[in-house]
């Protein structure tokens, strides 16, 4: 059974797995989905708890600035690497061309800081960070679980490209990555259980308590999902 103080504890609407994760680590912080009501199509940002909701994304605006921030990725003060990895997300999809070759490399920074800002900036890029798919698959085995959080958010966040490596994840990775596979491919709805559906159910006699709890909730995320008007 996985440690609590390193279980992915992904900030997916579950239940039966979040009654099971009562123990938080203290002073840690995992990114949550927040409603964003200031841009004129309301959407589900990223923000951190105790910060401000994340600013809309800047996009084409912003993307003079992108050459610089994938520059600093590499800075030798991890602020100005966490600072660049917060920016090129805010730019959103825009970025991915030039950002995704660094933030493959900050997913490995050793800072754990660096790293989840890296992880929630390939979410923010949506289906443009498919190229970056196996080493967020890699980030699921982080020892940080905000880490392991963010990077199962962004696989679920780059859609269905990212279906097959979350279902080889789900049979052959470590508890702690099928743990978070699990939850993410349970947040792909309905509209994709034809792949999804035949993995959740055969990883319902896992070795591991957590990851049946966790196949358990993706189950029925699922199903509550097919049930929504």
């Amino acid at each position: 059974m996985l440690k609590r103080s390193v279980r992915c504890q992904a900030r997916f609407p579950t239940s039966r797995t979040m009654r099971r994760q009562k123990t938080i680590v203290p002073g840690t912080a995992m990114p949550r989905w927040h409603r964003d009501d200031t841009c004129l199509a309301p959407r589900w940002r990223w923000r951190l708890p105790g910060t401000s909701v994340a600013p809309r994304r800047m996009g084409e605006l912003a993307l003079p600035t992108a050459p610089d921030l994938v520059r600093n990725l590499r800075h030798p003060d991890p602020a100005t690497r966490l600072g660049a990895a917060i920016g090129l997300g805010g730019i959103g999809p825009e970025a991915a061309p030039l950002a995704l070759p660094e933030l493959r490399i900050a997913l490995m920074d050793p800072e754990k800081g660096v790293r989840l800002r890296a992880a929630v900036a390939h979410g923010e890029m949506g289906s443009a960070a498919a190229p970056n798919i196996p080493v967020l698959i890699n980030a699921l085995n982080d020892p940080a679980f905000e880490v392991c959080s963010a990077a199962a958010f962004a696989l679920a966040l780059i859609g269905v490209p990212a279906i097959p490596a979350l279902i080889d994840t789900l049979k052959h990775g470590s508890a702690k990555a099928r743990f978070a596979a699990a939850l993410a491919l349970g947040n792909f709805g309905p509209s994709a259980a034809s792949q999804t559906l035949p993995a959740l159910q055969a990883a319902r006699n896992d070795r591991s308590a957590d990851v049946r709890a966790a196949v358990a909730d993706a189950l029925d995320n699922i199903r509550l999902s097919s049930q929504r008007p």
